[in-house]
């Protein structure tokens, strides 16, 4: 299955807006979504898991590799909300609720 997921920006953010399940084989579409909002003109990158019905320990490594790549690039990144109850605890449990990276200030130096 070739699944991909919508990037919105608007502004200097960029949202990658996940749904359904978020396992081994939607990882790959998660990522490619990642990048595309990274190497879009925004800032900020928000993941947002409203929509996600089920996330594995795949699904978590490619928000965790975005949440990396964001940081070297200097850019802002945030993961949330999750209005599913069982995601909302996966990402307590793995301390991934609170994830958020502001934007260095020598990338807003860069593109100023």
């Amino acid at each position: 299955m070739n699944r991909e997921f919508l990037v919105e920006v608007r502004g200097d953010v960029a949202f990658v807006l996940l749904t359904g399940e978020i396992d081994m084989a939607a990882a790959p579409a998660v990522r490619r979504a990642i990048d595309r909002a990274l190497s879009s003109p925004a800032r900020r990158v928000v993941i947002n898991l409203d929509a996600v019905t089920f996330i594995d320990s795949t699904g978590l490594g490619a928000i965790i590799t975005g949440y990396r790549a964001a940081e070297r690039l200097g850019l802002g990144y945030r993961v949330g909300p999750a209005s599913v109850p069982i995601i909302a605890r996966t990402l307590e449990v793995t301390g991934l609720d609170g994830l958020a990276l502001e934007p260095s200030p020598r990338s807003s130096e860069a593109s100023g």
